[in-house]
C-alpha cells in the first residue's frame, strides 16, 4: 500500500489510537492522529485524506456523531470515506459486526464495533477505499451505493422471511388436515352406512395442494 493513501484517526483514547495506528502503519497507510473532534475536524479541513476512522463516543458523550453531522454537512469534507470505530453496541442501533450503518442515522459509510479485528480493520478500510477510488471518491455516490446493497439485503430477507412464514402455515395445515381426515375416518367407520370420508377429504385436501405450492413454489412477484 503506498504512503500516499492518508489516514485520519480521530479517537481520545492514546491506547487503542496507538494500536490501530500500527496496524495501519504496518499495512503501508499513512496514519495522522486528532485525540479530539475540534483537532480532528481543524486536520481535515488542513489536509486532504482519503479515509477518516472516527470514535463515536469522545469528551462528554457522543461527540464522534455530532462531528459526523458537521462533516458531512462540508461540501469539501462530505467526499471522505467514514469509518465508524466504537464499542457502544448496546446503546446506538447499528448493525455489527462491520454491516453499513443506517443511512437515516447517521451520514457514514461503515461501521466496525471495538475490539477491532486487525484482519477486518483492514478489509473494511480496503473495502472503503477501492469503492471511493471507483466511484471518484464522491462520498454521496458511495454512501447511495451502500444504502442500494442494503436494500437489496433486506428485499432478500424480507422474501426468506414471507417464504419462511407460508410454509409453517402450510405445515400446520398439513397437521390440521391429517387430524381432520383421521376424524372423518373414525366417524364413518362407527356411523356405519357407505363411505364418504373420502368427498370431504378431496375438498380439504385440493385447499392443502394451493397452500404447498404457494409455500415452496410461489408465483414470481407473489411474495412482494
Amino acid at each position: 500500500m503506498s504512503k500516499d493513501v492518508q489516514l485520519l484517526i480521530i479517537d481520545d483514547d492514546p491506547e487503542y489510537v496507538e494500536g490501530i495506528q500500527s496496524i495501519l502503519t504496518k499495512a503501508g497507510y499513512a496514519v495522522d492522529v486528532a485525540y479530539n473532534p475540534k483537532d480532528g475536524f481543524d486536520a481535515l479541513k488542513s489536509k486532504k485524506y482519503d479515509l477518516l476512522l472516527l470514535d463515536i463516543m469522545m469528551g462528554r458523550g457522543a461527540e464522534g456523531v455530532m462531528m459526523a453531522r458537521k462533516i458531512n454537512k462540508e461540501p469539501d469534507l462530505r467526499e471522505i470515506p467514514v469509518l465508524i470505530i466504537t464499542g457502544i453496541r448496546e446503546q446506538m442501533a447499528f448493525l455489527f459486526p462491520g454491516q453499513p450503518v443506517h443511512p437515516r442515522f447517521l451520514p457514514t459509510d461503515e461501521l466496525l464495533e471495538k475490539p477491532v479485528d486487525p484482519k477486518l480493520l483492514l478489509d473494511k478500510v480496503s473495502h472503503l477505499l477501492e469503492l471511493a477510488k471507483e466511484l471518484g471518491l464522491d462520498s454521496q455516490t458511495v454512501e447511495t451505493a451502500v444504502e442500494e446493497e442494503q436494500k437489496e439485503l433486506k428485499k432478500e430477507h424480507d422474501h426468506n422471511s414471507r417464504l419462511n412464514r407460508r410454509k409453517a402455515a402450510f405445515k400446520r395445515h398439513l397437521w390440521s388436515y391429517g387430524i381432520v381426515i383421521g376424524a372423518l375416518i373414525f366417524i364413518n367407520i362407527f356411523s356405519g352406512g357407505p363411505w364418504w370420508f373420502q368427498w370431504p377429504a378431496l375438498g380439504l385436501g385440493i385447499g392443502l395442494a394451493f397452500s404447498f405450492r404457494a409455500a415452496y413454489f410461489p408465483v414470481e412477484g407473489e411474495l412482494r
